[in-house]
Order: C-alpha cells, then sequence, then structure tokens
C-alpha cells in the first residue's frame, strides 16, 4: 500500500485516468484501498485543533514556531520572551521568616535539580543559618559562595537575590550575590586610664567610631565566623624615664604580635603601635594589653589611641 514514503512524500496507488484509458471498470476492492491510503495519509499528520500527537521526534528543517503562547506547564515550550524576562526562575518577594524563607515558582516544579538556578527578592534579612524551601519541595540550606553556612546580614531585605542548587558535597543552595557581610569596627579613648607597673593590664576603649556587625564590646572583640582577621592597635603611655613599654593584642587571653619599646629619655610619651593578621574561630576573643615596668604607675593617655579589626577571608 502506497502512501507516505519517509521524505514527506504522498503517493497514491491507482490514477484513476490511467485505470478508465486501460478500459478497467472502477474496482471496488481498488476504490477501497485507494481510500484507505488516503485515511492513513491523514491520520499521519498533526491536526491543527489538537486533537492527536506526534509519534516520533518532529524536522522542523531549520523553521520555527511563531506566535507561541508563554509556556504554563513544565512539558510546554518556553517562549523566547519568558526566557529573556528570566520569569520562569523568578520566585517573587521570599514568603516565611528571616531564617526560613520560602519561595513560589511558576509552572510548578516537582523536584529541584542540581544546578539549578532560582532568582527571588529578599522579604527578610537573614539573622543567622538560612534554609529556602521552593514551592514547599523541602527546606534546604543557604551556603555563601565559600559553601559556608550564612551567618546573619547575607541577605538583605528588598534586595534580588540568585541561588544555584549544589549537590557536589551535599544538597545546599549556593548564594551566588549574597550581600557581603560587614565585619569591622573602629574605636577609641576619650578619658585617660592607668597602668601599673609589671602587670599586664587590658587596654581600654571607650568610643566606638563604628562597629559593623555589632561584634566590639567592652574593650573585647569576638569573632562571628571563622576567617582570618586584620588587627591595629596604637595607644601612648605617659613619659617616664625608666623601663621600658609593650603593646600587644590577646586572643583568649594568650598574647600575640607583642612590640616592646625601651624608653630613652622621660621627655616624651611613648606612643606604641601594633598590627597583625591572626586565625580565628567563631567565638574566640581579642583585646589589647599594655605591659610597662618603670617601677611605678603610668597613664594611658586619651590621644590618637585607637583599636580597629576587620575580615579579611572566611576560611
Amino acid at each position: 500500500m502506497a502512501g507516505w514514503d519517509g521524505s514527506g512524500n504522498f503517493t497514491r496507488n491507482y490514477d484513476w485516468t490511467d485505470e478508465r484509458d486501460a478500459g478497467n471498470n472502477i474496482d471496488s476492492t481498488k476504490f477501497d484501498e485507494e481510500n484507505e491510503t488516503f485515511r492513513l495519509g491523514i491520520e499521519s499528520c498533526i491536526a491543527k485543533s489538537g486533537e492527536n500527537a506526534a509519534t516520533a521526534d518532529l524536522q522542523m528543517g531549520g523553521f520555527k514556531h511563531v506566535g507561541v503562547a508563554d509556556g504554563t506547564a513544565l512539558t510546554n515550550y518556553a517562549s523566547v520572551k519568558q526566557v529573556q524576562a528570566g520569569t520562569l526562575l523568578y520566585g517573587g518577594i521570599s514568603g516565611g521568616s528571616d531564617n526560613a524563607q520560602t519561595i513560589t515558582l511558576t509552572p510548578t516544579p516537582t523536584a529541584i535539580y542540581s544546578a539549578q538556578l532560582v532568582k527571588f527578592v529578599a522579604g527578610f534579612t537573614n539573622t543567622g543559618a538560612c534554609t529556602l524551601d521552593v514551592n514547599g519541595l523541602g527546606a534546604t540550606n543557604i551556603y555563601d559562595a565559600n559553601d559556608m553556612p550564612l551567618v546573619g546580614g547575607e541577605i538583605v531585605e528588598d534586595r534580588p537575590y540568585l541561588v544555584m542548587l549544589n549537590q557536589g558535597i551535599g544538597a545546599y543552595w549556593n548564594l551566588v550575590n549574597e550581600t557581603p557581610r560587614q565585619i569591622a569596627f573602629h574605636a577609641t579613648n576619650v578619658a585617660a586610664a592607668t597602668i601599673n607597673t609589671a602587670t599586664i593590664t587590658t587596654v581600654p576603649w571607650d568610643t566606638e567610631t563604628y562597629d559593623y556587625g555589632s561584634d566590639f564590646a567592652s574593650n573585647t572583640f569576638t569573632a562571628p565566623v571563622d576567617g582570618i582577621y586584620h588587627f591595629d592597635a596604637c595607644r601612648s603611655m605617659s613619659a617616664n624615664a625608666t623601663g621600658s613599654r609593650a603593646l600587644a593584642f590577646s586572643k583568649d587571653g594568650t598574647r600575640f604580635c607583642q612590640q616592646s619599646y625601651p624608653v630613652s629619655s622621660g621627655t616624651y610619651a611613648s606612643q606604641l603601635q601594633i598590627s597583625a593578621d591572626v586565625l580565628l574561630s567563631a567565638s574566640e576573643t581579642v583585646y589589647v594589653v599594655g605591659l610597662q615596668d618603670s617601677g611605678s604607675t603610668l597613664t594611658l593617655e586619651n590621644s590618637y589611641g585607637f583599636f580597629s579589626g576587620r575580615l579579611v577571608q572566611r576560611v
């Protein structure tokens, strides 16, 4: 039986003019065979009404579908407009709470896949470790770009964010464009203080110039996350011609970066400066201590002194 030949050409079984010229009468068997070929040929076409479906991959021959509507189901084509606008990846303003945020994608996904990208505008600012639940498929941890859990402030209310599911190590969202968490402080002294001879003394600071992260209090910086931190300190001690002076950082009570300054004259105050990078674990503390062995009480003066620090790199 003739019909479609696999190259898009339709061949009939009979030519009725040839049949007439050959003197053949109309034959019901031939007529039915011809009509059956037409039927099968028609049913091999895709109806524009959508009544039937393709049974194999369709070759478009370099042409495109035009006039398409936006896709509304996971099995639909996406229009160029949807792709360009990014609406298929956008979950709107997140709901839930500060550390358990939720979004809804349309069309509704049935699963979340490795390397899937999702966009949203934060409805909350996170205050610690945070999760994201997409369409109720399960709350999944959000980590920063360095695969570290969030600690607070990386997601800020009303700002847009892009996350990608990372299943290389474990299933979690990587925050591609996190808001850098500001961990930095600067403190000075307005009032003078005393430091006794041969006594390790915590150097006081009574004025905060700034403290991004609220990690400095009571003369002490407390690391909020594991990382490499840089510290600077400067303080002067009153003039005295005897002994030496020293300034040091203390990490949880253990001194480091101690700088000693011999005194050759009692005319001028001793200006002491120290600077250091140090690896800290979360909750470890750093403060400044002073030492002097003049044999008498000296003054930590109220001018030019400061203590500052900042996070250089999370680890």
